[in-house]
């Protein structure tokens, strides 16, 4: 079994863990503003914690989002210099992947679909919808949480609250764990063949949604955006107000 790091920041937390040997050690922090801050120091914590030392560290897995534009891309920058400094693979997942992942154990083989939602700013939420089995069947997206929770009234809800909204909590604490994201390394990867994999990865691309297909699968580590970047290079004679 390979020794992961799996780390993702496309929340206001951050999420770390490592697995190893059967065995595995988690850490999340409230980072809100200071991932870049805290995820060094949650990092060095979890690998103590685990009695390794970086150099035993065989693979950097990371949340590609979708997340905010500087937590997110904190976490994958560091998730890249971790790999480029030990010589080892990084791989990315989407986040809402991760999530729903780790709910499908827990829904106990509910035949019903859920719909994971993460908080996107702007009164906002990124969401997919995800069915029994956990393979992704719509999304991920963006959207008003009121409308995407209406548009999809049969599912279940996993995410943050909805204003107005005075459903039957079925919705649990919508944290992401990196250590669902370690396991689903270990179990894609065969063992003893973590290094000839690091180039396999499909391509992960968003701008604006729908129009750019997102696999459910390991991907290269970068970052998932699902909105456009308010501010645009000008254009060559454009006029100054």
């Amino acid at each position: 079994m390979p020794t992961i790091l799996a780390l993702d920041t496309a929340t206001s937390d951050v999420s770390v863990a490592v697995a190893w040997d059967c065995s595995e050690v988690a850490r999340r922090v409230a980072a809100g503003r200071r991932t870049g801050e805290l995820l060094a120091p949650a990092v060095r914590e979890a690998v103590a914690a685990a009695g390794l030392r970086p150099g035993d560290l065989e693979a950097v897995a990371v949340g590609v989002g979708p997340g905010p534009y500087t937590s997110l891309r904190a976490g994958i920058t560091f998730a890249k210099a971790t790999g480029l400094a030990l010589g080892i693979p990084v791989i990315g997942a989407c986040t809402l992947d991760v999530v729903a992942r780790g709910l499908t154990s827990a829904r106990s083989g509910s035949a019903a679909d859920a719909v994971v939602a993460l908080d996107a700013r702007r009164k906002e939420v990124y969401w997919a919808r995800y069915d029994g089995s956990g393979r992704r069947i719509a999304g991920p997206l963006v959207g008003p949480p009121a409308f995407v929770r209406q548009a999809n009234a049969d599912a279940l809800w996993w995410g943050p609250p909805v204003p107005g909204d005075d459903a039957d909590g079925d919705a649990p604490p919508w944290h992401v764990d990196a250590l669902e994201l370690a396991r689903w390394v270990v179990r894609e990867w065969p063992v003893g063949q973590v290094a000839s994999v690091a180039g396999g990865w499909d391509a992960a691309s968003g701008d604006g949604g729908a129009a750019s297909p997102i696999p459910q699968a390991l991907l290269r580590p970068e970052p998932l955006y699902l909105r456009r970047p308010d501010a645009v290079e000008p254009t060559v004679g454009a006029v100054r107000p």
